[in-house]
């Protein structure tokens, strides 16, 4: 599914940043993933995909760019059993 979300953020720039639903709807896709427990893959994925909407658009979606902020209150999948977790989180 990556690459073909890819290519559509990417291939045509002017189309995609023609309407604001197509942002929000790669928003809400890479939000489902990482608040949900999807895996890391996909957890992956969903934060490159995140990544090319910035780099690709910046200065383009700066009006909305406080959409890809997640909030700190906001929690995040999961982390697996037994990895460590950054300090202060816990």
């Amino acid at each position: 599914m990556m690459p073909c979300l890819h290519n559509y953020v990417t291939v045509d720039p002017e189309k995609f940043s023609s309407d604001p639903k197509h942002l929000e709807m790669i928003y809400n896709m890479c939000k489902t993933v990482l608040t949900a427990n999807s895996g890391e893959d996909a957890e992956c994925h969903a934060a490159k995909l995140i990544e090319v909407l910035l780099l690709q658009y910046k200065g383009q979606i700066d009006s909305v760019s406080d959409l890809l902020h997640f909030s700190h209150d906001e929690p995040l999948a999961q982390t697996p059993q037994g990895s460590v977790q950054p300090e202060g989180n816990g």
